[in-house]
């Protein structure tokens, strides 16, 4: 696994993290421009910030690193 926390991180965990924050931004955004806030946008806000703590969490987990071989073309120890 190469999640973000470690030495040589992925492309794939580095992307859902900045998508990550690209979310919690534009929540910050429409919070502030809201006057007063219903039940129906807290709701929509709490909704979205599931989203960007479970993409968070994928980050830092990370995912399996990629093999350069098809699966269909890797040598099978058959003899």
């Amino acid at each position: 696994m190469n999640g973000i926390f470690s030495s040589t991180p992925g492309t794939g965990p580095i992307r859902l993290l900045v998508g990550t924050h690209g979310l919690l931004i534009a929540q910050s955004t429409l919070a502030l421009m809201a006057p007063e806030i219903a039940d129906s946008f807290r709701i929509m806000v709490a909704l979205m910030l599931a989203l960007a703590l479970s993409g968070f969490a994928a980050a830092a987990f990370g995912f399996p690193a990629d093999d350069d071989v098809p699966y269909w073309r890797r040598r099978r120890h058959v003899r």
